[in-house]
């Protein structure tokens, strides 16, 4: 998130030194961010002014990262091998793999989610 930060300062110093009125800013500064944010900025009332904009910005752009993080530390699990070469034979007994625990709402990476379709 602290590449929207630095932009937000480059920003501000550029938008003091235009000739731009604050609708022009907004609506140049709205299109310069990232879809995502984006998105989630058409989701909240419009903001009244470019240093409100800002920090919604960066608010929902710290949320998302923050969201990105949780994801990718979500620990996956190693599916068995299924695949044997010619030659061998699977043993008798099928391995048991144990399940991990079911804690609060974690979300699934997309690797874990396809698997477990």
């Amino acid at each position: 998130f602290t590449v929207l930060l630095s932009y937000s300062v480059e920003f501000r110093t550029l938008a003091a030194r235009s000739s731009w009125n604050e609708e022009a800013l907004l609506a140049a500064f709205t299109e310069s961010l990232n879809y995502q944010v984006q998105n989630q900025l058409a989701l909240c009332p419009q903001p009244q002014s470019l240093e409100e904009l800002i920090r919604l910005a960066i608010s929902i752009d710290k949320h998302q990262h923050e969201l990105q993080y949780q994801n990718s530390s979500t620990r996956t699990f190693p599916t068995p091998d299924h695949h044997h070469e010619s030659g061998t034979r699977p043993s008798a007994e099928p391995t048991i793999m144990e399940e991990p625990m079911q804690m609060g709402r974690a979300r699934l990476s997309r690797e874990e989610r396809s698997h477990r379709i």
